[in-house]
């Protein structure tokens, strides 16, 4: 059990930031900062996605990163004692972020070109800002109230 205010030694030691409520947390908080945005100003949200997603650099340059927090979130899926019977909602969104990591480093034209699929209308901009956001709230509850 862990007691709040934390000292800086506690704060900062590497086995208290890689626990399974900290991760989730961390990983909720990504979520909703793409999703609200995309829910709130979907014209803008794509617009502002369309260099991002069409610049194979880059995409191979964010590729590591969503590969770690992907195998982060897997090497501690395990801990998630929530006694739910879905509980492998968690592990399979890792594995779908390894995916997504492995398509960015490999594919990254791929990614490009069939951006518009996601990202082609306002309507459709909507539905995923929403289940991102779904999902990202979804992910804050369990870390703050279920782990």
């Amino acid at each position: 059990m862990i007691t709040y205010p934390l000292s800086a030694s506690e704060l900062f030691n590497p086995s208290f930031m890689f626990t399974p409520t900290n991760l989730l947390l961390a990983l909720a908080v990504w979520i909703l900062a793409m999703g609200i945005p995309a829910l709130v100003n979907p014209k803008g949200f794509m617009k502002a996605m369309k260099p991002i997603m069409t610049n194979t650099e880059y995409l191979r340059i964010i590729a590591p990163f969503v590969l770690l927090v992907s195998f982060l979130f897997l090497t501690v899926h395990w801990q998630f004692n929530t006694g739910w019977d879905w509980m492998l909602i968690f592990p399979l969104f890792g594995w779908i972020g390894v995916l997504k990591g492995l398509i960015f480093l490999w594919f990254p034209k791929f990614v490009g070109k069939n951006m518009k699929m996601f990202f082609g209308s306002k309507e459709m901009m909507t539905f995923w800002g929403f289940l991102i956001t779904a999902i990202g709230l979804l992910f804050a509850y369990v870390a703050l109230y279920l782990i």
